[in-house]
């Protein structure tokens, strides 16, 4: 009976897929018993070589009694060109650790995606700690702008299966590894000369012995666009910087370079991706110098960055999304001096921080996820700027929150346990610098609790967050004006015990 539901599920998802751009449309797809991951891997008669490298790998076992995973498989003829490409006969002269390290790259542990949630760099690891970049092209679904999602998904007893026309080939490549060429000759010896390298050769992060892929985003200026402004060598670069002095003991030439680097992973879909509420569509990047954003705006579909009267720079047709196992390149058209942001319409994400970020199920929402509520390290947080007291006091007062929510963006949201007298600091992004209706997007529910919400010790509201309803879009708390373009300290202190589940703060630019 329930294999019948199965299938009665999967003809429904077909009808509704069909009512839509669908690259598999008219595809013909086979109905399998319930079966553990591995184990369906190995029902089909043209896997056996991945069924070997799980084995290797000493992973097969694992996908079968784990609890949850999303998985990639592809078959013999391309594992055999895959084999190939490394310089090998056959999967039996693959190394124990040569394919761990692959089938890591293609197992997720901790949640069982849909097809539909791929839009992007996937927000859980894999086992290798890298993020996969899955996105719909024409034609289909690819991984890694590479390999071809060939069917839909499978839904094993325990997570998602995917089959893979090609099998992926690990990324190798840094983003200083994809800057060091001559193309970007005087980008690079400036990064180097900035002292740069390592931060953008560094693949991997530590947040209280949790181990993360770190990731950044580049844009990066070629030579071609530093001879058209007479810049030719790294010596006339710097000399056009030379006769400024240094602010916050933070040199020139160090404060342009490291404004050309955006913490994250950002292609061009992400940086594409205006908020609904931003009009006009610009929105504000945050950059590894000090206080310092890039303005990006949406002018007749063209990305255009820290728009001025003189010609601006945009992103290089062929340039953009230049992947690396850390990062992206984005190549841009002219020199991006720092300037200061004008006002625009910005959000701030509360779970927008490392220490959420390395979660296994952060924003990995989908209809096998149920809600979930997962404490932060309390240790981690602190090197992000987020504090708290509880009485008692606690580790566990601040929870990432994952749930299908009307009111919450992403589906998700913080949860703080602050009890009847606690408190909690964290410090916020840089804000550019305007005036603002300042909103809140938070879920109020019987039970809830109340508390003070406050802002560079200015008291914003008091709220009850058990009554009078959730706005779906949020609701206004009052006007506020940020004379400098800084970042800031919010507190929230609790006024009665309850959860209080707060998803965002955006704020609307007064004309």
């Amino acid at each position: 009976m329930k294999r019948i539901l199965n299938i009665l599920i999967g003809c429904l998802m077909f009808w509704t897929f069909s009512g839509c751009e669908d690259p598999y449309l008219d595809e013909t797809f086979t109905a399998f018993e319930e079966l553990p991951i591995g184990a369906t891997i190995a029902s089909w008669e043209d896997y056996s070589d991945w069924v070997k490298l799980l084995k290797k790998a000493d992973l097969y076992n694992a996908i079968n009694v784990g609890e949850k995973f999303t998985c990639f498989c592809a078959n013999n003829e391309a594992v055999a060109e895959y084999v190939k490409y490394i310089g090998r006969q056959s999967v039996d002269e693959m190394t124990e650790a040569e394919a761990s390290d692959l089938m890591k790259y293609h197992i997720i542990s901790g949640v069982a995606y849909d097809l539909l949630a791929f839009t992007g760099k996937v927000g859980t690891q894999t086992l290798s700690l890298d993020n996969l970049d899955i996105k719909a092209y024409p034609g289909g679904y690819y991984v890694n702008q590479y390999a071809k999602i060939v069917d839909r998904q499978y839904k094993p007893l325990n997570g998602s299966l995917y089959r893979l026309d090609k099998v992926l080939r690990p990324l190798t490549s840094t983003v200083w590894n994809l800057l060091e060429t001559d193309r970007y000759k005087i980008f690079s010896e400036a990064m180097l000369a900035c002292g740069l390298k390592d931060t953008l050769n560094r693949k991997e992060d530590e947040i209280n012995d949790v181990v993360f892929r770190d990731y950044k985003t580049v844009f990066a200026v070629s030579d071609s666009v530093f001879a058209e402004n007479n810049i030719r060598s790294l010596d006339q670069l710097k000399a056009l910087y030379s006769d400024q002095p240094a602010a916050d003991g933070i040199s020139p030439l160090y404060r342009f370079m490291a404004y050309h680097i955006v913490p994250g992973i950002l292609d061009w879909a992400s940086i594409a991706d205006y908020d609904s509420k931003a009009n006009p569509r610009v929105k504000v990047l945050q950059t590894f110098a000090p206080n310092e954003l890039i303005s990006v705006a949406d002018v007749k579909g063209r990305l255009v960055f820290n728009q001025t009267d003189s010609k601006p720079a945009v992103l290089i047709d062929g340039r953009y999304d230049q992947l690396a196992n850390n990062g992206y390149v984005h190549e841009i058209s002219e020199l991006l001096p720092t300037c200061q942001a004008e006002a625009c319409f910005f959000n701030w994400e509360l779970s927008d921080y490392k220490v959420f970020r390395v979660l296994n199920n952060y924003k990995a929402w989908s209809s096998v996820v149920d809600q979930s509520q997962q404490p932060i390290n309390r240790k981690a947080a602190e090197q992000e700027g987020i504090t708290w007291k509880t009485v008692p006091d606690t580790d566990e007062a601040v929870f990432y929150y994952l749930r299908s929510n009307q009111y919450f963006q992403d589906n998700d949201a913080v949860t703080f346990k602050l009890g009847n007298v606690g408190w909690v600091e964290m410090k916020t992004p840089v804000f550019p610098a305007g005036k603002y209706e300042m909103w809140a997007k938070a879920q109020k529910y019987n039970g809830r609790g109340k508390g003070r919400l406050m802002l560079d010790g200015n008291i914003l509201e008091d709220r009850d967050f058990s009554s009078g309803g959730a706005e779906t879009n949020g609701y206004k708390i009052k006007e506020i004006t940020f004379t400098e373009q800084v970042s800031h300290t919010f507190r929230l202190t609790a006024l009665r015990s309850g959860n209080i589940d707060l998803d965002q703060f955006y704020f609307k630019p007064i004309k």
